[in-house]
């Protein structure tokens, strides 16, 4: 299982992150398209490094045309008061966990964390802090900027940003996910065969069976047939039906707007508060609402992440998140999920728009 985690990571980097790099970037240049399983190999590397200034070029230009459809079309049609708001409240979430992190530390919610599990928190705190600031004053946190977004520029900037502080805390988290990374670090491609635009490739990581996997060239980018297949084709199909269905009905929209007018209250609550007992009461609103604002999402939500729709959630260690990542078939729209703080460092660290891809295993 770990394996096939780390795999299907690595399998993803390669349409992900593509030839191009910009300034912000710390690889050689690409090796030559002709060569796969060391054009693989950089991207693989990429991808541990948290690089994804490129996620955008690694997309067939068909592709490239899709997702732009389906991020300006769900533009146009999300409700912007809603998702106005909700970056509102997002603001105001990063100003609480940038200036009452002892409070947060010290409240009842999160009474049943160890000494040592608080003091991993407060290590990673930095990043939390780094990921919703980033998203919150992002070129998406108005409907009008949703709708105008250069999605290659967001995914260079902001993405790049996230993507960066999600690795470092998935390195700082569980010892088997930071084994994980490590692991993804030393991963190793190696061609078995290849005939002109398609090719073969192993997958070789410490302690598992080497797994192949089958890649076929476009637009001189060599990309997982599965993933092409399975994600690209089908998912982008689905998305671009997803978004012409009606997003959110007015009975939808008052309740979202009630929930997210709590959770401002709420959050103005947590900022005002001077000392632990009056943090720990403004918090209790907030408890209750966690669950309600983390159930806004499907496509009556009206809120969908930046490239539209949400892949499926990769699972077991040694799979990283990727903001922006690409649509699935199954054409669910995601809201961005506010961070409330829960009772584990994990319940910390915000849900961001897009994770990283599931590539199906062979047999």
């Amino acid at each position: 299982m770990r394996f096939r985690n780390l795999t299907r990571a690595a399998l993803c980097a390669v349409l992900l992150v593509g030839c191009n790099k910009s300034d912000t970037t710390v690889d050689a240049p690409a090796p030559a398209a002709d060569k796969p399983d060391a054009y693989v190999q950089a991207k693989v590397d990429a991808l541990a490094k948290g690089d994804l200034s490129a996620v955008w070029t690694g997309l067939p230009a068909k592709h490239q045309n899709d997702v732009k459809d389906v991020v300006h079309e769900l533009g146009a049609k999300i409700d912007a008061d809603v998702w106005n708001k909700t970056f509102v409240v997002l603001d105001k979430l990063a100003e609480v966990l940038k200036t009452k992190k002892d409070y947060i530390l010290g409240s009842d919610m999160l009474a049943a964390m160890s000494p040592q599990e608080k003091t991993e928190l407060s290590q990673k705190w930095p990043q939390i802090v780094g990921i919703v600031e980033t998203l919150a004053d992002s070129e998406i946190k108005t409907a009008d900027g949703l709708k105008t977004v250069d999605v290659e520029k967001f995914i260079s900037s902001t993405g790049n940003k996230i993507f960066g502080e999600a690795v470092t805390l998935v390195e700082q988290g569980p010892s088997n996910s930071a084994a994980d990374v490590k692991a993804m670090k030393n991963a190793r491609v190696s061609l078995v065969k290849q005939d002109g635009d398609k090719a073969t490739l192993k997958f070789t990581v410490e302690n598992s069976e080497p797994k192949e996997y089958d890649f076929i060239k476009v637009d001189g980018k060599w990309v997982p047939v599965d993933f092409r297949d399975d994600y690209l084709d089908a998912g982008l199909t689905s998305a671009k039906e997803a978004v012409k269905q009606p997003l959110l009905t007015p009975e939808q929209k008052t309740q979202a707007l009630a929930g997210l007018g709590m959770a401002e209250m709420a959050l103005d609550n947590l900022l005002k508060a001077g000392d632990q007992g009056s943090f720990n009461t403004a918090l209790a609103p907030l408890k209750m609402l966690a669950p309600a604002l983390g159930g806004l999402g499907g496509p009556a939500a009206g809120m969908g992440g930046p490239v539209g729709v949400a892949p499926p959630a990769a699972t077991g260690p040694g799979t990283l998140p990727t903001p922006g990542a690409m649509p699935t078939p199954s054409g669910t729209i995601v809201p961005p999920t506010l961070p409330l703080p829960s009772g584990s460092p994990a319940g910390a660290v915000p849900v961001l728009p897009g994770t990283t891809p599931s590539l199906p295993a062979k047999p």
